[in-house]
């Protein structure tokens, strides 16, 4: 099923699905007749018409004739429905196929096979024929003879490469079809409107067919060669703008090439000529196969539409060399062909299949399939069914669908094509708003060849196992990376080893993550890191998450707690932040070591709060000269971009030389030792307490009395800046630039401690390590969708007196960590009305809350985001990009805009301080306003579309924007423009698609040939 749905684009081009031929006068039909016919013949428009009626009126037990839609010049795009029982509705999990021709209209063979094949099976199904009768009572069957019936009418029988631009390659628009399709790197999936922009009817028509139907394996049949060509058809634009590209022999490969190869294999094998004769056409191919791209490079096919769009798995053959040979040829290519379209439509039945439900046993329609390694899924369809095509071998196999819990990965092996006995694997899914603990969660149904699968092992206690025993050490860089080597070896089903970055000598910041599907960001499943040795010399974080991991990974599928928060939670454990840093750090020594190899406090090292402050002090002010944050480190950049790689929820960072649970904020504006409380206080002292408490000493508060005597922390647990300021610390970077919500914890009085003691410190954590990272799973959680259930990635999480909003994750899942209370939440996105929902949050749950927005009118959202300027909602006309207009924009707002033209480009540049120089005067004029000069300001580069005019007209929308709210005195646009300069560089070409002008309100438009959507 494709992800969005083209359908509302096109309603008005589409022909009602299941239209049937006209009713005429067939009288009854002789199929030996019939088959003549169409096997030394080629019929016409009007004759195929009339065949395809008598095939209907005669055989309405097998045969239904429709229409996907009509071309250009008003002909009807013809299927053949064949089946058994074609007077009920398709049988349940029964998979449907269809084979297209005359793609190009003078590429006949393909056109003629397919008629010949209708009648060859209703011949053989009344014959009695085994392997006809199990085929169509197994196998929904359609049959479309000609995707271009304008070109074929124009097409000449004996034209073996015709003129494209005479003789019927082409549709009646004169428009090749096979390069008319959406490219998958040119036109991104959720780009609706340029997926039907500049598409003709038959393409239009095609592509609802695909996307609207349950299609599981396609042939599309041309001429012109002899050979089974796999997606893709195209290459990335990177490889294609390469220096030397010929534009061929490239290989551009989908994430299903051992699908791919294995159908074009069938079909090639199978056939009498394809895979033995070389130099067939001209052409030479191993095995009579061939990747599209490799052959040459093909934009906007249709097989790599069908594999990128929908379920649908697509591959076209190239059945002859002469394009249009004469009639006389046919009976030899249906020889050539008989045995490989046979077995190419046997071949709908490789691989898996099954059924999706709900608890309450209701199908699940658009749950995704995941096959671990294969970076393709495919959805249910209304009924909860799935076909997956898959190779023999083993798999391992999952599902997931929008407000359900996923499945956990099944482990499939998949023989052999088997039609009268595939393999069934069917899943049961946990809605998400629904409790589900790890039990349930494994308790998805599962048949495979309808045999029941064992259901995990797992134990009955639900305390931790105590019989853990690591190796207590010291594990230097080189032992480190060995022992996550061994773990991620030993537990390839769970884990996955990757490295954040490199530090300053070019270690590795190594990540070990634990989840049931590694590598990939489950919806509705939070993600949650541990982070230890920043201090290079404070060791004891950095062994107990190497303890930590062992211990996870050792008890899953024993010990239930520990399985379910692998099966629900994505585990990210970084041992060492600062892996230079300890490699000079040595056992009883406390000072060597802290600092990264460039001898910064990585913990003073991240972009803080109050920068800004700091800048504006005095130069000699001890505050301002021993910032260690002016230039990021290494370590710091890699850590901050890992952050904003993943939706985290929650974090530890794990230091030494005080035993405590510290939480933001660690500083103020006056950089003074008192209480700073974050907006979310309450949610912080909470995650402190529950480390702190289930700690084996931490709670008592007294943690280095020989040390520090006079340090107290009650209940183990203190405010960062109540106990100490520090200015460009992590955790405080991560409030305010992530979701993530990170609290320090300082896990002993001595940083570098006797390997002998470290028995002692894991017996003390143990149980903290667990405590804390099950509170990921508190306060609300759910999904932000519109009204059509398309996520919502991006949208803001508001809590009422809470001031600090959470991001909606990309698959539009949430978390929103809360203390126990009565909250008001609310969901906002720009371009959607806010949606408010009251919820009670309990302790140590997490409640689900799913928010559906109502899209805004245009106006509506104008004034509420956009300060009512009408003429950025103007969707029916472009801004002319002319010298005249944007001069006149510049002296309009002559304070904060400049209009600078270059060769080939215009410029506008626009700050809160403008150097400008004004006709009349000999030297330039500076207009000042209060800010930074202009050499110390960001500037930000802006450029507008080379081709088209979408993104030049979309700068446009963004000037007006900064202007109206810089006269509005809003607090952010000042901001902007008075800490940087934008440059807006329009193309010269920009009006390229461009006709008829008009005047608006002082501003000349230009009426665009085909509107745009913004």
């Amino acid at each position: 099923m494709m992800k969005l749905c083209i359908a509302l684009f096109i309603p008005l081009l589409l022909v009602e699905l299941g239209s049937t031929v006209p009713a005429g006068d067939a009288g009854s039909l002789d199929l030996d007749q019939l088959w003549t016919k169409v096997s030394t013949s080629y019929p016409r428009y009007k004759e195929t018409t009339d065949l395809l009626n008598g095939l209907q009126s005669e055989f309405p037990e097998l045969v239904k004739i429709y229409t996907v839609g009509k071309s250009v010049q008003e002909r009807e795009m013809w299927v053949i429905n064949l089946r058994a029982n074609m007077g009920q509705n398709r049988s349940l999990l029964q998979p449907p196929m269809k084979i297209v021709a005359n793609m190009h209209g003078d590429e006949t063979v393909g056109r003629a096979l397919v008629l010949m094949l209708a009648v060859d099976l209703i011949k053989r199904f009344k014959a009695n024929d085994a392997r006809v009768v199990q085929l169509l009572n197994s196998t929904d069957i359609h049959l479309m003879p000609s995707v271009n019936p304008d070109g074929y009418e124009a097409a000449r029988e004996g034209s073996c490469s015709p003129d494209a631009y005479k003789t019927g390659r082409q549709n009646a628009n004169q428009i090749d079809l096979n390069r008319n399709f959406p490219d998958q790197f040119q036109v991104r999936k959720d780009d609706d409107a340029a997926l039907v922009r500049n598409r003709q009817p038959e393409t239009l028509n095609m592509m609802k067919y695909i996307a609207e139907n349950d299609f599981v394996l396609s042939a599309n049949f041309h001429g012109g060669s002899v050979v089974a060509s796999y997606p893709y058809d195209s290459v990335p634009f990177s490889v294609e703008n390469q220096r030397g590209y010929e534009g061929y022999k490239v290989q551009s490969l989908s994430p299903d090439n051992d699908v791919y190869v294995h159908l074009a294999k069938i079909y090639a094998s199978n056939h009498k000529t394809m895979p033995f004769r070389q130099n067939q056409c001209g052409d030479n191919f191993t095995d009579g196969i061939t990747n599209g791209a490799y052959w040459y490079n093909v934009r906007g096919g249709m097989q790599d539409f069908n594999y990128v769009h929908s379920n649908c798995f697509e591959i076209t053959m190239e059945l002859s060399c002469c394009k249009f040979p004469d009639a006389r040829t046919l009976l030899g290519e249906w020889e050539n062909n008989e045995e490989s379209m046979y077995k190419y439509i046997e071949a709908t039945h490789l691989g898996i299949r099954g059924i999706v439900k709900d608890t309450n046993g209701n199908p699940v329609q658009g749950a995704e399939i995941i096959v671990e390694g294969i970076d393709h899924t495919v959805q249910t369809t209304k009924q909860g069914e799935y076909w997956r095509l898959l190779v023999p071998g083993k798999y391992r196999v999952g599902v997931k669908a929008i407000r359900h819990e996923p499945s956990p990965m099944v482990d499939i092996q998949v023989g052999e094509l088997s039609i009268a006995k595939p393999t069934i694997l069917d899943f049961t899914l946990t809605p998400a708003d629904l409790t589900a603990s790890a039990s349930s969660k494994k308790a998805a149904t599962t048949v495979i060849s309808g045999v029941p699968s064992p259901s995990p092992s797992s134990s009955s206690s639900s305390s931790l196992p105590t019989d853990f025993k690591p190796e207590f050490k010291h594990h230097d860089y080189e032992a480190l990376e060995a022992f996550l080597a061994r773990m991620n070896k030993d537990h390839p089903e769970i884990t996955r080893l990757y490295s954040a970055g490199k530090s300053v000598e070019n270690r590795q910041l190594y990540v070990l993550e634990i989840s049931d599907n590694p590598g990939r960001h489950e919806p509705g499943e939070p993600e949650f890191k541990y982070v230890g040795n920043m201090h290079g010399n404070e060791v004891v974080g950095r062994e107990m998450l190497i303890y930590l991991i062992q211990y996870l990974l050792e008890n899953y599928g024993k010990n239930p707690e520990v399985s379910h928060l692998i099966d629900n939670t994505r585990l990210h454990i970084m041992p060492s932040m600062n892996p230079d840093g300890y490699e000079r750090s040595v056992e009883g020594d406390e000072d060597v070591g802290r600092e990264n190899a460039h001898h910064v406090d990585l913990n003073r090292n991240f972009p803080d709060q109050f920068d800004q402050l700091l800048s504006e002090l005095d130069e000699d002010d001890s505050r301002k000269t021993s910032r260690e944050n002016l230039d990021p480190e290494p370590e710091t950049l890699a850590v901050m971009h890992w952050m904003k790689q993943y939706p985290f929820v929650l974090s530890a960072n794990l230091h030494g030389g005080s035993l405590v649970a510290n939480y933001p904020y660690d500083d103020n504006p006056e950089m003074k030792v008192k209480f700073s409380p974050s907006p979310d206080d309450a949610i912080f002292h909470q995650l402190a307490l529950t480390y702190s408490k289930a700690h084996k000493t931490m709670a008592g508060g007294y943690p280095c009395p020989k040390i520090y005597p006079d340090e107290k922390f009650k209940d183990g647990i203190t405010n960062g800046a109540q106990w100490y300021v520090i200015h460009g610390g992590m955790q405080d970077w991560n409030y305010f630039h992530t979701n993530c919500f990170e609290i320090t914890l300082e896990l002993g009085c001595v940083k570098y401690p006797s390997s002998s003691t470290l028995p002692k410190y894991w017996d003390d954590n143990r149980e903290a390590l667990i405590r804390f990272m099950q509170q990921v799973h508190t306060g609300v959680k759910g999904f932000v969708m519109d009204e059509n259930s398309n996520m919502l990635g991006g949208a803001q999480i508001i809590v009422e007196g809470i001031k600090h909003p959470v991001t909606v994750a990309d698959d539009g899942d949430f978390w929103r960590l809360l203390a126990p209370g009565d909250y008001n939440v609310t969901a906002l996105y720009n371009g959607y009305e806010s949606q408010t929902i009251r919820v009670k949050v309990k302790r140590d749950v997490a409640e689900s809350i799913n928010f559906t927005l109502k899209a805004m009118e245009a106006k509506d959202w104008s004034l509420k985001q956009d300060y009512g300027i009408r003429e950025n909602i103007d969707s029916q006309s472009f801004t002319e990009i002319s010298e005249k207009n944007l001069q006149g924009f510049a002296v309009d707002n002559y304070d904060i805009v400049d209009y600078q033209p270059a060769e080939g480009v215009q410029h506008l540049m626009m700050t809160d301080q403008v150097i400008r120089k004004i006709k009349g005067y000999k030297s330039f004029v500076q207009i000042l306003k209060v800010g930074s000069p202009d050499d110390l300001k960001i500037h930000i580069g802006l450029l507008g579309s080379v081709v088209g005019m979408g993104g030049s007209e979309l700068l446009v929308k963004i000037a007006r924007h900064l202007t109206y709210g810089y006269r509005k005195n809003d607090r952010k646009i000042v901001s902007i423009l008075k800490n940087s300069v934008i440059h807006f560089v329009f193309s010269s070409d920009a009006q390229a698609d461009a006709e008829e002008t008009q005047n608006f309100n002082g501003f000349n438009y230009i009426r665009a040939t085909h509107p745009i959507a913004y």
